[in-house]
């Protein structure tokens, strides 16, 4: 979702959900390689203190890599990946979410800067999130008219009679985001649902 489509028509930028690195090295090499994307954002990274060798045969040269791994259990963790050539700094705060997150600034030139956030919440109660997340993004939302937020929320965005979904989509209409992608991003096996 973003305040601004025109922000990122400059930047070519993907999304993915690794379900680790360390087991999909071989794959996200060869998705970098081939689409050479400007950033990458993923999601479920699965990395730890020691994945420095996850890292040297997934990413391939002329890119960088700044991340957050989950340490109190297995799973999880967050990772930007971006061109040496762009700029991109990125912070992270305290938060009530049952969520990881990093927010970011991504400067392609001195006058270009795409400020967002990269989020992931996992399985879990939806009610909390979907109640806190207007609190905790705005203040990056409305600092910025070129405001992007991404990752995987793991929200059915299509279930429109969802309470939770509703409160969700309200909050960030609230604050000026308007999602850009409107089909299913996640197909699971033929007898489980798709999900957005």
């Amino acid at each position: 979702m973003t305040t601004s489509p025109r922000a990122i028509n400059h930047l070519k930028c993907i999304l993915v959900n690794a379900r680790s690195v360390h087991k999909h090295a071989v794959e996200l090499w060869d998705l970098l390689d081939s689409i050479a994307p400007d950033v990458a954002f993923i999601t479920e990274t699965w990395m730890n203190a020691s994945s420095a060798p996850d890292i040297a045969t997934a990413i391939p040269e002329g890119y960088k890599i700044s991340r957050k791994d989950r340490t109190n259990q297995v799973g999880g963790g967050i990772a930007i990946v971006f061109k040496d050539s762009i700029s991109v700094t990125t912070s992270t705060e305290d938060t009530p979410l049952a969520a990881e997150h990093l927010h970011f600034q991504i400067r392609t030139d001195p006058r270009t800067t795409l400020r967002g956030s990269l989020i992931y919440r996992p399985h879990g109660p939806r009610a909390p999130f979907s109640d806190a997340i207007a609190d905790f993004i705005s203040p990056h939302a409305l600092a910025s008219p070129d405001y992007i937020l991404l990752g995987d929320l793991n929200f059915h965005l299509e279930q429109n009679n969802d309470p939770n979904t509703t409160t969700l989509l309200d909050n960030f209409a609230n604050l000026g985001l308007k999602q850009l992608v409107n089909t299913a991003t996640h197909i699971r096996h033929p007898h489980r649902r798709t999900h957005a």
